[in-house]
């Protein structure tokens, strides 16, 4: 057993993300031509860098800020109750809405206050029940209205999908090439095109996909995304953008239903289920909608909590939590 410092990882969890946030800040004066060292910076620094065009904090896509503040920081919080971990946590989901990071941030933003919302309300008492019921609606419009401004949202609204948004109807293709795939081949469907085979699997509903968009009235052609994936340089990486397509590809749907059991024996060996952990889960299961990465420890740190069985205890500044 080893023993770890639990405020001082706290802390420094704190000071990365405020180090990244403030990084962005940086990043949106380049955006906005007032600052052009920055954009010099990061154009020799950053591997996949989006500046001046987007602001991306210190993520590999500006679409993961969501994936890191609500994946993360806000799980943090809600088993750590840390003052410092909640300011960072609104501070970074509000600062990256203003700044414009994307139209994914909003979204998510709408969903994870929902379940802040109803984690932090005691629903036995009807005072919690009718603040919860009028916060849902508050969050709810106020996140609508939002988001009905943007102007990406008002394409996608105005003209679908297929024609709405470029990346999106990239995304919609990493999805559906897959899944044809699947369709014609229900051996694979079952048991997967193994680690490292999301290629072939694209590679095989590739034209099925691209007749699906043409007959939804897209034009998947004329998308530079989707035609560089019929045709990948050998050291491209394929991604589908979503952890459950890969995952079904990769490792079929038979070992996927298999994961979801043994997280389940996993929390109730643990004693963990209660209204975080289910809340918890939903962010999750929406979060990895779109992200693909296996890797990132938002899933991770939720079944390693879940095994220390720390729900809900204060810890003060010098208290050790003791972890495997």
């Amino acid at each position: 057993m080893k023993q770890l410092d639990w405020a001082y990882a706290i802390r420094l969890v704190v000071i990365a993300y405020w180090v990244s946030f403030g990084i962005g800040v940086l990043e949106f004066l380049a955006v906005h031509g007032h600052a052009p060292a920055i954009t010099w910076i990061a154009r020799r620094i950053l591997k996949r860098n989006y500046v001046p065009n987007h602001v991306q904090f210190l993520f590999a896509e500006p679409s993961y800020v969501g994936m890191h503040v609500f994946g993360v920081l806000m799980p943090l919080y809600w088993f750590t109750k840390r003052r410092q971990v909640a300011i960072l946590t609104l501070s970074y989901a509000f600062g990256a809405a203003v700044m414009g990071v994307g139209v994914r941030i909003l979204i998510d933003t709408v969903v994870a206050l929902l379940l802040w919302l109803i984690v932090a309300e005691n629903f036995h008492r009807l005072r919690d029940i009718i603040i919860t019921i009028a916060g849902l609606g508050v969050i709810g419009i106020g996140g609508s209205v939002v988001m009905l401004r943007n102007p990406r949202v008002e394409s996608l609204l105005a003209n679908g999908p297929v024609n709405g948004d470029f990346s999106a109807l990239a995304r919609l293709f990493r999805t559906l090439a897959p899944a044809e795939a699947w369709k014609a081949d229900w051996a694979h469907f079952l048991f997967g095109f193994g680690i490292g085979n999301l290629k072939d699997a694209i590679a095989r509903g590739y034209g099925a996909a691209v007749q699906a968009l043409t007959a939804m009235g897209g034009k998947p052609q004329s998308n530079e995304e989707i035609r560089l994936l019929g045709n990948p340089p050998g050291d491209h990486y394929i991604f589908t953008m979503s952890a459950y397509v890969d995952a079904i590809t990769e490792f079929g749907i038979l070992m996927c239903l298999a994961g979801v059991v043994l997280l389940f024996m996993h929390i109730t060996r643990n004693g963990a289920w209660n209204k975080m952990t289910v809340c918890w889960m939903v962010l999750l299961a929406y979060l990895y909608i779109q992200f693909e990465g296996y890797a990132f420890y938002a899933l991770w740190m939720f079944i390693w909590v879940v095994g220390t069985r720390i729900y809900g205890q204060k810890r003060d500044s010098g208290e050790q939590l003791s972890a495997s």
